[in-house]
């Protein structure tokens, strides 16, 4: 009767090690089908196994709660696996966790190291990031640099940081011209801030009707810049 009893136990074990072998070492597929078809198992063992594509949506998840509960440190760990290994989208999301402090403490130089490693590939919303962040440090320089690459794509908000900048001579030399053409550009694009301020009566910066000419001029003539242009 023992052994009867022994050789059942010995079965199941058996049986429940069969079928995590299958599950652990079944095909996948690449960890963006996964998540897009909602195959959340799929993802975590594409994850084990040091899938950077699969830790970036691992972050996704715990970062939204999808399929697993909310948890921004537990995101945060896993942006930091797959932007260790280069993964661009998890580069920019552990930068925006340090920027904000959300799942880690805040940190405005991890903030930038890793917002930085995405802005340089080209990523343009860490490009707006790092214009945001150096501005908020007074690092104006830095600050003109990063919202200068992003307002030459073609984003409101960098256009926008830029232009006050050029205004008050922060990071170069004032110039109102070409900070009307950055506004001008900024409202085209529907960015709020600076449609208010165009519609509050300051759309000029106090030019003369020539200068203001010529912004509007270059507004209309200008073109985004190419996305693989570094600043």
């Amino acid at each position: 009767m023992r052994t009867r009893i022994a050789l059942m136990i010995l079965l199941v074990a058996a049986g429940w090690a069969f079928f995590w072998f299958v599950v652990e070492h079944r095909s996948v597929g690449s960890a963006r089908s996964a998540f897009e078809s909602g195959d959340s198992a799929g993802i975590a063992i594409l994850a084990k196994r040091g899938d950077p594509e699969a830790e970036y949506y691992m972050g996704v998840m715990r970062e939204e709660g999808q399929a697993v509960s909310k948890d921004y440190a537990a995101a945060a760990a896993w942006f930091r696996k797959a932007a260790a290994q280069g993964h661009l989208l998890a580069q920019r999301r552990l930068g925006f966790c340090y920027a904000e402090g959300r799942g880690v403490p805040r940190d405005d130089g991890q903030a930038a190291f890793w917002l930085e490693k995405a802005a340089l590939r080209g990523d343009l919303p860490s490009q707006v990031r790092l214009g945001r962040l150096y501005a908020e440090k007074e690092a104006w320089g830095a600050a003109a640099r990063w919202y200068r690459a992003a307002a030459d794509r073609g984003d409101g908000e960098a256009q926008y940081g830029f232009a006050w900048l050029c205004h008050e001579g922060r990071g170069g030399a004032r110039d109102d011209v070409l900070a009307t053409m950055y506004m001008i550009l900024s409202a085209a694009h529907g960015y709020q801030p600076a449609i208010r301020f165009r519609m509050g009566g300051g759309e000029d910066f106090g030019l003369t009707t020539e200068q203001a000419a010529r912004a509007m001029q270059m507004a209309q003539s200008w073109k985004p810049a190419n996305a693989d242009a570094n600043p």
